[in-house]
């Protein structure tokens, strides 16, 4: 892909194995690039599911949008037409998604999240 000049580049990434080749190969990749003005990374600290309990008032994921089960909970999520007002429903808090840190081979990245939220 060819990249505009003064591009800012937002990685978001799992964190759930505790491989970090790829990513540690594609942040020197991306920090070489003359066009590539920043990268600001933000691990997905264990998951999804785990992100949008922390930051929604919800017990377990399913209740986002009223599924059946946690794992009928990404097909509704897919299906969503209007997850924006879901969020809002259920008091999102931009500041508590994506906002930790992780642990394990990850702690070597700090998350930048902040720099992309209003």
């Amino acid at each position: 892909m060819k990249l505009k000049p003064g591009t800012i580049v937002i990685l978001v990434f799992d964190t759930d194995k505790d491989e970090t080749d790829i990513l540690d190969y594609n942040l020197h990749f991306l920090k070489k690039q003359s066009n590539v003005k920043k990268v600001i990374i933000i691990p997905e600290v264990k998951n999804l599911e785990d992100e949008l309990v922390r930051s929604c008032n919800i017990a377990n994921v399913k209740e986002l949008m009223k599924s059946k089960s946690n794992s009928e909970y990404k097909s509704d999520l897919a299906k969503c037409k209007n997850l924006k007002q879901v969020l809002i429903n259920h008091h999102f808090d931009i500041n508590s998604f994506w906002n930790q840190n992780p642990k394990g081979a990850f702690t070597k990245y700090k998350n930048d999240s902040n720099l992309i939220k209003k």
